[in-house]
């Protein structure tokens, strides 16, 4: 984690400086020194997990679990920032994704395979530090950091309970970390991100359909993750 944010540092103070400082007329500079702006996002995600298996159940089922392939997804929200200072904004972003990726099972004894579709809808509330850099013309980078509250909506629902193989539970806990670029407008801020979210408590719900429970037994723990690409109009 610390050569990721480390990493990220140098980029962003590299692209600082190595760009040519050309004064331009500046857009939208107002909305550097408002106290308090709104907007909104959009975007697109991949959705996995760091599975821990059971090697005990493992043994006896002769069964294993991996993320087998990834599924974009969408997500959108609600930007409101408060101003710190020059450099630092606060900001709340509520909103919903939508994600799902695919967990292969396979096993040998007998020789089996199958593929499980794993949904997670979950209403979130991230808390972020906005770290800034100079402002470059018409666009600045920034580095992002936030601890999120997620509440998953997939898989409760009367049909999905008695049917769904895997379903994640209802409270997860992220802390993430990325990198943008604001870019400034006439109008408006757009701003380009991209980000790392990491859960902190364990993803699977082992209440398992009857006749599935090898399905989640094998499973120990699974630490879900998110990678987003956002787009925030502000």
């Amino acid at each position: 984690m610390k050569i990721y944010f480390s990493i990220l540092f140098i980029l962003l103070i590299g692209f600082n400086n190595a760009i040519p400082q050309r004064t331009k007329p500046l857009n939208y500079e107002e909305i550097d020194n408002k106290a308090i702006h709104f907007g909104f996002s959009m975007g697109i995600n991949t959705f996995d997990y760091t599975f821990t298996l059971n090697a005990e159940n493992v043994r006896k089922d002769s069964m294993i679990a991996d993320i087998v392939r990834l599924n974009p997804g969408f997500n959108i929200g609600i930007v409101s920032s408060l101003r710190i200072n020059d450099y630092v904004e606060l900001r709340l972003l509520p909103g919903m994704t939508f994600a799902a990726t695919y967990i292969s099972y396979r096993s040998t004894k007998p020789d089996f395979s199958k593929e499980v579709k794993v949904e997670y809808y979950p209403i979130e509330l991230p808390v972020a530090l906005k770290l800034k850099s100079e402002r470059i013309n018409n666009y600045r980078p920034y580095l992002i950091t936030d601890y999120t509250f997620r509440y998953n909506m997939a898989g409760y629902s009367k049909r999905a309970q008695s049917q769904d193989i895997i379903k994640i539970n209802r409270f997860n806990m992220y802390y993430s970390i990325g990198f943008g670029v604001d870019y400034y407008f006439t109008f408006f801020r757009l701003s380009t991100e991209l980000k790392m979210s990491f859960g902190v408590l364990d993803g699977l719900n082992k209440d398992a359909p009857a006749g599935y429970a090898e399905y989640t037994e094998i499973i120990d723990k699974m630490l879900p993750n998110l990678f987003f690409l956002t787009f925030h109009f502000e």
